[in-house]
Order: structure tokens, then C-alpha cells, then sequence
């Protein structure tokens, strides 16, 4: 469901930001990412499931979530840091 919202999300960003031919090949990307990212992160809990009892079990599954965690918080600060890429995403579209 969040790769949902990204992607609408996204695209209402980007119609006002790139042309016709740029937002169709840039939706894709997106849409891309999220497959490949949907694809290992159902592997790797499937890993996690497959390993052990229930204890081991839960500890796997914990470890992977609290590592999803932190690179999400790392993704989302080195964001907010990149000044040039802020602007690029802030700025209205000027003609």
C-alpha cells in the first residue's frame, strides 16, 4: 500500500516537473524499485522464517525489521542533507 502512495505521490510531483515522455520513463523506475525491493524483502523474511523455532524465528524477523529501520532513517537523513536536492524537489517549476 506505501508503494502505492509513493508512486501517486510521484506522479503528481512530476507532472508539474517533467515533460510527457520523462514522467512515464521516471513512474517506471519507481515502479521498478518497488518490485525489486517487494521481491528481497519477501525473500529475506522468508529466510527468516525458515530458519530454526519460533524464538529464532522472532529474533530473525526482529533483527530484519530493526535493519530495515536504520536504513530508512539513513536514507531519509542523507535526504534531508543534500541541499541541492532539496531545492531540485521544493522549487515550483518555473517557465
Amino acid at each position: 500500500a506505501l508503494n502505492n502512495v509513493t508512486t501517486i505521490y510521484f506522479n503528481a510531483h512530476t507532472q508539474q516537473r517533467l515533460s510527457r515522455s520523462e514522467r512515464g520513463r521516471f513512474i517506471a523506475n519507481i515502479l521498478t524499485m518497488f518490485t525489486l525491493a517487494n521481491s528481497v524483502g519477501s525473500l529475506m523474511y522468508g529466510w527468516a522464517l525458515a530458519s530454526g523455532g519460533i524464538d529464532v524465528q522472532i529474533a530473525m524477523s526482529t533483527r530484519l525489521l530493526l535493519l530495515a529501520l536504520v536504513l530508512r532513517l539513513g536514507i531519509a537523513a542523507a535526504l534531508r542533507m543534500d541541499m541541492a536536492g532539496r531545492e531540485t524537489i521544493l522549487l515550483k517549476k518555473t517557465e
